[in-house]
């Protein structure tokens, strides 16, 4: 059954790519399509504008509290946690083609692993000049899809 539903969804997927490319950022493009690809984001969501935009906003009043942890897990000289949250915050930054931010927060991920936490300092610096490149970019595309909504 499940290999079913997979090869629905997946058929889906290609149909509606073959309709329509994904949307991208038409007044302002991104810097960098390895600060932010809306196009990989919205492959994540199969185009569904509705479910990009409610996991981009989750994403970006969430994201706060998990640089947070990793700044107390880092503060705390806790290798653990700071595996821990990295790897959440990975894994959310993953759904975007966000790819520096992505190797930012593993980064730091790897040198909890490792307990190398002499260099966490740095890493830290780096995901937050990533995370700062990033939130805009995505709003920016929120703003785009909602005008675009309220213009049809």
């Amino acid at each position: 059954e499940l290999f079913g539903v997979i090869e629905k969804f997946s058929r889906k997927l290609k149909d509606h790519k073959k309709k329509k490319p994904f949307p991208s950022l038409k007044k302002t493009e991104t810097v960098s399509k390895e600060v932010f690809d809306l196009s990989k984001a919205m492959e994540v969501v199969a185009g569904n504008k509705e479910i990009f935009k409610e996991i981009a906003n989750i994403f970006l009043e969430s994201s706060p509290a998990s640089v947070a942890q990793i700044k107390e897990a880092i503060a705390g000289d806790d290798a653990l946690a700071l595996e821990h949250a990295a790897h959440s915050l990975k894994g959310s930054v993953g759904h975007f083609g966000a790819r520096r931010t992505f190797e930012a927060a593993y980064n730091l991920e790897k040198l909890g692993r490792e307990k190398e936490m002499g260099e966490a300092d740095n890493a830290f610096s780096k995901l937050e000049k990533e995370l700062s490149a990033l939130r805009p970019e995505m709003k920016t595309a929120l703003r785009e899809m909602n005008s675009e909504d309220t213009n049809c």
